[in-house]
């Protein structure tokens, strides 16, 4: 199961209201990325005091984000239960609740990639009985 800490909720609500307020731009500029991560650095501070070794840090922050599918891989847009994900904690939602959101989140992302492997599944069978059709001719 998604196990989030308080800190981590926090990076999600800062990349959820970036989203928000950026709109539907096509392309993320360089410039709108690092005050991104400037942001996210003021809400998850890293021990590094070193600058680049902390944006390394908030960028793999972000990308968990990403990787999870709360947002999609060029920031413009966010699944449809970010929001209710988000929600819930400022509800004071019971764990139990906040599970079953998640649950419908996983189940939602993993759909998508079941329907995928089928059609990649179902391309290979094709391939393979044509080809075994035209062997065996």
């Amino acid at each position: 199961m998604l196990s989030l800490n308080a800190t981590s909720i926090k990076v999600l609500r800062v990349i959820s209201k970036f989203i928000d307020d950026r709109g539907q731009k096509d392309i993320l500029i360089p410039e709108e990325y690092y005050s991104l991560q400037k942001k996210v650095l003021e809400v998850s501070p890293k021990n590094s005091s070193d600058e680049k070794s902390n944006l390394q840090s908030i960028r793999k922050e972000i990308n968990q984000f990403v990787k999870l599918g709360f947002v999609d891989h060029q920031l413009r847009k966010k699944h449809p239960l970010t929001n209710i994900f988000l929600k819930s904690f400022d509800d004071n939602e019971t764990y139990i609740r906040r599970q079953k959101i998640t649950i419908q989140f996983n189940y939602g992302n993993t759909l998508l990639h079941v329907s995928i492997y089928c059609c990649i599944v179902l391309s290979f069978i094709i391939s393979f009985s044509t080809n075994t059709w035209t062997l065996s001719i």
